[in-house]
Order: C-alpha cells, then sequence, then structure tokens
C-alpha cells in the first residue's frame, strides 16, 4: 500500500494520449449525453437506451470480438436511434472528443474480465 506522503502526483497531460484514429460519430440534438465505458456485448447499452429515449447513449468497446457481438446484437434493434456504438480506446475517446461538460453520466460496469495486470484502472 502506497502512503500518501511518498505518494507522486502528476498532473494529466492530454498530449501524451495517442489519437485513436477512429470515426466519432455526430450527436444530433441536446439530449443529455451519458457514456459507457467497456461496454462488451451491449447487454446494458441496448437496455439502459430502450430504458431511456431521451438521453444519448454513447457506448464504447475497444475489444474487437466483444465490439462484433455488440454490433450484430444492436442492429436487431433499430429503433433504438440514441444508442450509438463505438470501437475505440475509451481513454483516447474522453481525452480527444469529449468536454467533460458535455457528459453527464459514465457507467464503468464490471467485473473486468482482463487478468489484474492488463487492467486499466
Amino acid at each position: 500500500m502506497i502512503r500518501q506522503e511518498n505518494a507522486v502526483q502528476r498532473k494529466f497531460n492530454p498530449a501524451m494520449v495517442p489519437p485513436g484514429g477512429h470515426h466519432f460519430p455526430k450527436l444530433p440534438g441536446n439530449a443529455p449525453l451519458d457514456v459507457e465505458v467497456g461496454c462488451g456485448v451491449g447487454l446494458h447499452p441496448i437496455r439502459y437506451a430502450g430504458e431511456h429515449p431521451e438521453r444519448h447513449l454513447l457506448a464504447i468497446e475497444q475489444t474487437a470480438l466483444k465490439y462484433a457481438k455488440f454490433d450484430r446484437r444492436i442492429k436487431n434493434h433499430p429503433h433504438l436511434t440514441n444508442l450509438y456504438p463505438l470501437h475505440a480506446n475509451a481513454i483516447s475517446v474522453i481525452t480527444h472528443d469529449l468536454s467533460s461538460e458535455s457528459v453527464a453520466n459514465y457507467f464503468f460496469l464490471y467485473p473486468n474480465p482482463y487478468p489484474a495486470h492488463r487492467r486499466w484502472h
């Protein structure tokens, strides 16, 4: 355990986060924007978008296999016009594509299936 007096504090430097090279979706309207980081195969974002049609949900997944399953699943829900799936690195998206004022809520739903050494937190 790190003791507080020995902890090194570093200011976040956005220039150190590489841009993702992803295609960021255009989000229409003035509805509140929620962001789900690591949405997996899309179970939560599909349910949440259906229960909250008055909100936009940007659902980000980096893992190709999980995103492919999510992409197939969302095709069965064309009525969810408030759900925006994005295959990208969430750190890059949050750093370069979103202003802190534009996001009402962030969702980090875990358990994270990766081994401890691969978890970003």
